[in-house]
């Protein structure tokens, strides 16, 4: 029998700690000291030692690792592409005022559906729209004419601190319109801080490089 993650459970590992999230239970939390240095030995396929097994088995219990017939294998999450560039940055392009009102209607709505919904449910509608990127490297004139719309609504709509609202309604417009990019969550410690934006490839859409870099991803979507 092996460990893996329990399915809606993802971690990032940030030098010698481990940080979860939990999508069924919308939660970000870690490991007690002890069960930290097991779960890291398992990760690492280093040998147990005496205590581990029961310690494992309490994470199991706790839902965070399944058991699974043969060989598991537990990983921190690891994006697809690292950010090397942002939009920001870019000449702005301008934008009309219906562009900006249904970017700022978009905004309101995902406000409302994180307080309403949970984040699982909101997650699983942006996976099942999916889109594969093209073989082409450029941001089409139309995403980020929707991308700067949003940037000039968010301003007037949503606090930056709402990086999660304003990052799945960006993601969910650009998806909707057939342009491919990926929502990514990121997390700090010292102190512990969580963060969400968006990103085509290695482009962010909607942030910084500087800010994003300060995180390590968690998830992507």
């Amino acid at each position: 029998m092996g460990l893996v993650l329990a399915q809606g459970v993802s971690f990032a590992r940030l030098g010698e700690r481990a940080i979860f999230l939990d999508l069924r239970s919308d939660r970000y939390f870690g490991l007690s000291v002890t069960s930290e240095v097991a779960f890291l030995r398992l990760m690492d396929e280093r040998p147990p030692e005496d205590g581990d097994p029961a310690i494992l088995d309490g994470l199991v219990r706790d839902g965070i690792l399944e058991q699974v017939s043969g060989q598991g294998s537990i990983l921190p999450f690891k994006p697809a592409f690292h950010p090397a560039t942002s939009l920001l940055d870019a000449e702005r392009l301008p934008v009309g005022a219906w562009r900006q009102a249904r970017a700022a209607w978009a905004l309101k709505r995902s406000q409302h559906e994180l307080k309403t919904r949970p984040l699982s449910g909101l997650v699983n509608e942006l996976s099942a729209c999916r889109l594969e990127y093209d073989v082409e490297m450029n941001i089409s004139e139309d995403a980020r004419r929707i991308c700067w719309a949003f940037e000039a609504a968010g301003l007037l709509v949503t606090p930056l601190r709402n990086c999660l609202s304003r990052s799945l309604a960006l993601a969910g417009t650009l998806r909707g319109r057939g342009h491919a990019c990926e929502l990514v969550i990121g997390v700090a410690i010292n102190p512990f801080q969580a963060h969400a934006w968006v990103q085509a490839r290695d482009t962010l859409l909607n942030d910084s490089l500087e800010r994003v870099l300060q995180f390590t991803p968690i998830l992507a979507v």
